[in-house]
């Protein structure tokens, strides 16, 4: 085999193995806890309600519906005084639209890599109460509603609103939901075939236990007022008051229609998650995993007074910034997925099969004998999942490894039952319902258990490839530069013989069960024995351990001064700069949990020129200015979170700023002596480098001009509006084609490169994010210059970038060895770097810091999945 074949073979296959830690980590975590074959287990209980009205206002908060603005929504005050009982829901993470309704409607928490498959390609693959009515209904955004009208045989009637009404900068953002309620109130009077007409029960209906009318109605204005004008604005406020005035007028109208008709309705009202003070939802804050609930209704419990003593006396909030109860009404808190068996409960179905909720038993106005058959028909629904998840883990496992769930095994599953049963034969109600409530939540123990049963192994097999890789990389590194692969002595030839015998053993036994895991397990378990066998038989490590060599790190770190001496011995600098090292590392990992951190660690960089003689040896001035400049990217982690900080003016001002600079480099590079480089032929100023410099300048100031007429209050005429959205639509191609002129040397290649990326990113700033951008530059730039010390100022900023020219730009202290301190620095730097580029503004990389009014110069519509694209676009200059 060729050199350059086997080179391009190992290159790929480090490209595969990458690519493969990389999926490990959702292979690992974020697995489907759906559990396939599941029957129905029937209630044995009538209807409680002959329909059920389910809305879900998109984002609402807890804290500002039964907060101080509850005064501003009377109907769902006197609701909640007279005739319903309220709490709150608590969610999961990821706190987005599509986990929050299948946990509404389907009861289980969707893995959180599963909000990537979006909601196109969830053709309604789990159950749902939707599925288990006999008809429903479902009103709102495409994205919502389509997921449940997908598959359902005619029986599910879903309608997606306009996309227009999406619009964020509209003033009338709530005629969303006017055109929901709507739909509603329309198909309401529909007396062939609306909500209140009668259905005959089929036989397919009825061998399936279909039952009752469900209407879904999904008012999204909420989550777009959030995110457009945030939760603490006048316009929240006056969102409050058009809802409540919308589900009075519900109400009335589901009144008015019924009467003289045998129906029965309940009512619930809540939200699918919360939402950030600066209007953004995805991770796990408290107002973001918190959302109100109100029920009210036909079977459904009235308001829970507080005893007589306790009325009166001060009444303090919690964590959730909501009292334990308000006007002596007591609050109810259930689980997100409780609301799938609750509402299952209402209109007399069997609980989707998919549901780990649990039948709130406290909001049901039944009696005890109804809540048994409620409870009990509960736990056999989730006992089912488990026999089922627990027979699977024992399929793919070796019976003598296999570890059962040590709280409950089948045996004690069936005496727990029979405990039950007993109890509830002899009419001791209370009783049974406490022991199938105490069973029930061992079976979502056991489920979790099973669930999560191979994580840790798992997790080990990841860490082993980790360290083998890493080894076979310091094996390459090092065994490189080493003497000739010597022989094979004969206890190391048999110690490869037999380990290979060992390695390929345990392939067999997991290729014996690859048919009954999934894939990404068995991959996981077979990487490390690949690599394994690599390492045994890699000549690279053979000359690795066998040749004998000293560290390289005492040598480097111990260059002498100016005048001959050295001023400490190399082992107190060494283990200087390796404690500083560490103190740099550990202050990035504890930066993700405690982002002031990250300053602390730029203050340690900035003190490197102090540790680390060697580092810009010569060049006081750009140590002075390295250590300056970290200095001033320490303050950015101190500052706010880029999504709670919205100032536009210093976006745009910061961006003109930055188009000054840029023609400032520009004119520079263009009109620098001619340098001529050993090796090439010279490079002369061309003014049309500095054209295209002005040409990028001019784009930034536009750009700047833009954010600032966008982000302002003032309404702009549609010609304007559509004039900037085309300019910044452009602006995403304009600069890759200008940056194909420039000319392929490294200063003018970092100038261009910055210049194409900076434009988009000025228009999707809200804040400081551009100077962050223009000082993380900076210490980057300085970086370059620091560890090229040895070349002067034109001969590093002229380098030939073409790759043929690779091997020539080498520095004269450039080493064969790439394991040396100088080299393990350059390391450092660069996660430290990378680490400050994610999350020196806050953590850019999540939806939950992602602003969509940053959006604005692009798109006004709420489209999760362009805004996906952009967050991914502002990701890429940092």
């Amino acid at each position: 085999m060729s050199g350059a074949l086997q080179k391009t073979l190992e290159f790929l296959a480090a490209v595969c193995l990458y690519v493969f830690l990389f999926y490990s980590i959702f292979a690992v975590y974020y697995t489907s806890p759906l559990v396939r074959g599941t029957s129905l287990v029937p209630l044995n209980v009538s209807h409680l309600a002959t329909h059920l009205i389910f809305m879900v206002t998109d984002g609402m908060r807890a804290d500002k519906l039964f907060g101080s603005q509850l005064k501003y929504t009377p109907f769902i005050r006197n609701i909640l005084l007279n005739k319903g009982a309220w709490g709150l829901s608590h969610t999961r993470v990821p706190t987005e639209s599509r986990p929050g309704h299948i946990a509404m409607l389907g009861g289980f928490y969707e893995d959180v890599a599963s909000i990537t498959k979006g909601w196109q390609a969830n053709a309604v693959e789990f159950d749902s109460i939707l599925n288990r009515s006999q008809r429903a209904w479902a009103w709102g955004t495409h994205e919502v509603v389509q997921a449940f009208g997908l598959n359902t045989v005619n029986l599910v009637m879903a309608k997606s609103s306009p996309s227009e009404l999406s619009d964020l900068v509209k003033h009338s953002i709530s005629d969303i939901d006017r055109w929901t309620v709507d739909q509603f109130l329309a198909e309401l009077y529909n007396k062939e075939t609306g909500f209140l007409a009668t259905s005959p029960i089929s036989t397919d209906q009825s061998s399936t236990l279909r039952k009752g009318h469900v209407a879904f109605l999904h008012l999204d204005a909420a989550d777009l007022v959030g995110h457009a004008f945030k939760p603490n604005s006048n316009q929240y406020v006056e969102l409050l008051r058009h809802l409540d005035g919308l589900v009075e007028e519900v109400v009335r109208e589901v009144k008015k229609a019924s009467e003289g008709l045998n129906v029965t309705v309940a009512f619930i009202l809540t939200a699918d998650h919360g939402m950030t003070d600066w209007g953004s939802h995805g991770a796990g804050s408290i107002h973001e995993t918190v959302t109100p609930l109100l029920v009210w209704g036909e079977g459904l419990s009235g308001p829970k007074l507080l005893p007589d003593t306790e009325i009166g006396q001060p009444v303090p909030t919690d964590k959730y910034g909501l009292p334990p109860h308000i006007e002596g009404r007591v609050r109810r808190d259930i689980q997100q997925a409780d609301l799938c068996p609750l509402m299952a409960s209402l209109i007399g179905v069997p609980i989707p099969v998919n549901s780990v909720g649990r039948v709130p038993l406290a909001l049901l106005n039944v009696s005890d004998s109804v809540k048994v058959k409620l409870v009990r028909a509960n736990c056999l629904q989730l006992l089912s999942q488990l026999r089922l998840k627990r027979e699977e883990k024992l399929r793919s496992h070796f019976k003598f490894f296999f570890k059962e769930f040590p709280l409950l095994n089948e045996q004690d599953t069936r005496r727990r039952l029979k405990e039950a049963e007993k109890l509830e034969s002899s009419r001791a109600y209370p009783q049974s319902i406490v022991e199938y409530e105490r069973l029930t939540e061992l079976i979502l123990a056991a489920l979790n258990y099973y669930h999560t049963y191979d994580r840790q192994f798992l997790g080990v097999c990841i860490g082993i490839t980790f360290a083998l890789w890493s080894l076979a990389i310091l094996s390459t590194l090092r065994g490189s530069i080493l003497s000739e692969t010597p022989e094979c002595s004969r206890p190391l030839h048999i110690f490869r013989f037999v380990a290979t015998g060992i390695v390929c053993f345990c392939g067999l036994l997991v290729l014996s069960l690859a048919s009954l895991c999934p894939p990404s397990h068995t991959l996981c378990q077979l990487v490390p024995l690949v690599l394994a066998l690599y390492l045994l038989w890699s000549p690279s490590l053979r000359r690795l351990l066998s040749t004998k060599h000293d560290s390289e790190f005492p040598r480097v770190t111990s260059r002498p001064s100016q005048d001959g001496t050295i001023h400490c011995s190399s082992f107190a600098i060494g283990l200087l700069r390796s404690v500083s090292s560490l103190c740099v590392l550990e202050l990035l990992i504890w930066g993700f949990h405690y982002r002031p951190l990250l300053s602390a660690a730029c203050l340690v960089v900035a003190l490197w020129p102090l540790l680390d003689p060697s580092f810009g040896h010569g060049l006081t001035r750009v140590r002075c200015l390295w250590s300056f400049a970290c200095l001033l990217l320490a303050v950015f982690p101190l500052l706010p979170v880029i999504g709670s900080f919205f100032q536009p003016f210093l976006a745009g001002f910061s961006g003109l700023v930055i188009s000054a600079i840029g023609v400032l480099c520009s004119h520079w590079l263009s009109s620098s002596s001619a340098c001529i480089l050993p090796k090439y032929r010279p490079i002369h100023p061309s003014a049309t480098d500095f054209r295209f410099g002005c040409i990028y300048g001019i784009l930034a100031a536009l750009a700047s001009c833009a954010v600032l007429l966008v982000r302002s209050s003032i309404e702009l005429p549609s010609v304007i509006s559509l004039s900037i959205q085309l300019f910044s639509w452009s602006t995403l191609a304009l600069p890759l084609v200008l940056f194909l002129r420039v000319p392929p040397r490294l200063g003018f290649r970092i100038f261009g490169s910055f210049s194409a990326c900076v434009i988009p990113f000025i228009l999707l700033s809200t804040g400081y994010e551009v100077i962050f951008l223009c000082v993380f530059l900076l210490v980057g730039l300085l970086w370059i210059r620091l560890e090229a010390s040895s070349m002067k100022m034109n001969e590093l900023w002229f380098i030939n970038t073409r790759p043929h020219a690779a091997g020539h730009n080498e520095q004269p202290d450039d080493t064969k060895d790439a394991l040396n301190f100088r080299n393990f620095r350059q390391s450092l730097f660069f996660i430290f770097l990378l680490v400050l580029s994610f999350f020196g503004t806050g953590n850019i990389a999540s939806v939950n810091s992602f602003d969509p009014r940053s959006t604005y110069c692009f798109i006004t519509l709420l489209k999760p999945a362009v805004m996906a694209v952009f967050l991914m676009l502002k990701l890429n200059p940092v």
